[in-house]
């Protein structure tokens, strides 16, 4: 997969697990709205070409919340090893890699 993801991805509310890990995806995150991935368990999005802020709406929905049952949620958040900013900042990211 490549290009960004689209701004309606939340809504696929029943959906438990979203690995989009490992292609060419692009821009940033869309936020969610109240009532999307209610039963998200699992969000991987690492070793891909994402940037920017994860939003809060997606913090908000990690399962030690109590409004949401996201327990695995992985990114792309981590400082490569010659210095320099993450591509994605995450305060609620459970891994980050490179």
């Amino acid at each position: 997969l490549n290009g960004p993801i689209p701004d309606n991805y939340g809504l696929a509310t029943r959906l438990k697990d979203l690995w989009l890990f490992n292609n060419q995806l692009t821009g940033t995150l869309p936020l969610i709205s109240e009532g999307e991935f209610l039963f998200l368990e699992e969000l991987l999005l690492n070793d891909n070409d994402l940037t920017g802020v994860v939003d809060e709406s997606l913090c908000l929905i990690r399962n030690d919340t109590g409004k949401g049952n996201l327990g695995v949620f992985h990114t792309d958040c981590q400082p490569p090893p010659d210095g320099g900013a993450p591509q994605i900042q995450c305060s609620c990211c459970t891994a980050c890699y490179v």
